[in-house]
């Protein structure tokens, strides 16, 4: 299909590019999924905000081979203890333990001790929220040993 054809289904749609988004990525709807640890990174924004980013690959079902992005971040001190415990339980799911010296540069050590972890399956869990205040909404996740039936 050639770049033209593309554009004309594209406007034969509905898209309009006055004012619809460009950005057609939809969440995963709530639920747990059999997932494989991607990748891993540190990753830091243009504003200074960091993240432990996270790339599940999931492995079977209706949405296999969809990637969900998840990101841990120690920015918010109202949050660093649950996000740590985020951090250690992901690691134990794929069976890498951390340890609290990990989290003492966790730019370059959790990224390296994540890195035994590639390639490991995962029950990945994800429920949705939104903001009461700012109307914004994402979707948290967990992790655990896979559970086979």
């Amino acid at each position: 299909m050639s770049l033209m054809d593309i554009a004309n289904e594209i406007l034969q749609e509905g898209w309009d590019p006055k004012k619809d988004s460009v950005n057609e990525y939809d969440n995963l709807p709530d639920g747990t999924y059999y997932a494989m640890l991607e990748n891993v990174e540190w990753r830091v924004s243009d504003s200074g905000f960091e993240w432990l980013s996270l790339v599940f690959e999931i492995t079977d079902g209706e949405y296999e081979g969809k990637k969900f992005f998840g990101m841990i971040s120690f920015n918010n001190e109202r949050f660093q203890a649950r996000n740590i415990k985020l951090a250690m339980q992901t690691a134990a799911a794929v069976g890498v333990t951390l340890q609290p010296e990990d989290f003492a540069e966790p730019e370059t050590a959790l990224v390296e001790a994540f890195q035994d972890g590639l390639g490991q399956e995962v029950d990945l869990t994800l429920t949705t929220w939104t903001s009461k205040k700012t109307g914004k909404s994402g979707q948290n996740f967990e992790c655990k040993e896979p559970q086979f039936e």
